[in-house]
């Protein structure tokens, strides 16, 4: 289930549709944009609790890399399954610092809470989800890859058709994680 209600999403489109089949499609419309979007962060943007187990085998370091952030909650870290204090850490963006460092070979696991609320997304994640979600919007009733179209009485009608989101995903791009 998408981030952002089938109720904000329809006053961005403008959309007054609230059969049970329009509320469906905007929800599918909505987990589709905000997938695009995640797949590009290279994280989900919902809050959720994450375990993750990470083995090093390159050398040491002091730094941990998280699968996602915002970090908002260090529930526990555990090395070679000895418990660390979590005060003991620093949360620098989708890492942790841990001053003591870790020694290569060592197991880690480790338990937070990363991702937004529905209230504290920022606004140009929201923004980039809905534009992308009403570029799909735009695509029903057979006006995928149509560029115009022409009734019999002489009205036409021109449609912007973006299959290519990097023009709404550039404006997100410091909010991006890239893994090597």
């Amino acid at each position: 289930m998408s981030i952002i209600s089938t109720e904000e999403f329809s006053r961005y489109i403008n959309a007054k549709q609230t059969d049970e089949q329009s509320l469906i499609l905007k929800e599918t419309i909505l987990d589709s944009a905000q997938n695009i979007v995640e797949f590009y962060l290279g994280y989900p943007v919902k809050r959720m609790s994450i375990d993750e187990e990470v083995h090093f085998i390159q050398l040491d370091t002091a730094y941990l890399p998280t699968d996602a952030l915002p970090i908002s909650d260090l529930g526990y870290v555990e090395v070679d399954g000895v418990e660390v204090d979590v005060d003991e850490f620093i949360i620098y963006k989708d890492m942790l610092y841990y001053e003591k460092g870790f020694k290569q070979g060592q197991k880690v696991k480790i338990s937070y809470t990363s991702g937004w609320s529905s209230r504290n997304l920022p606004s140009i994640i929201k923004l980039t989800i809905m534009r992308i979600g009403a570029l799909l919007w735009a695509e029903q009733n057979g006006n995928i890859g149509v560029t115009s179209v022409s009734s019999g009485m002489g009205d036409s009608r021109v449609f912007t058709n973006y299959t290519n989101y990097n023009r709404y995903l550039s404006e997100i791009a410091n909010y991006r994680v890239l893994r090597f």
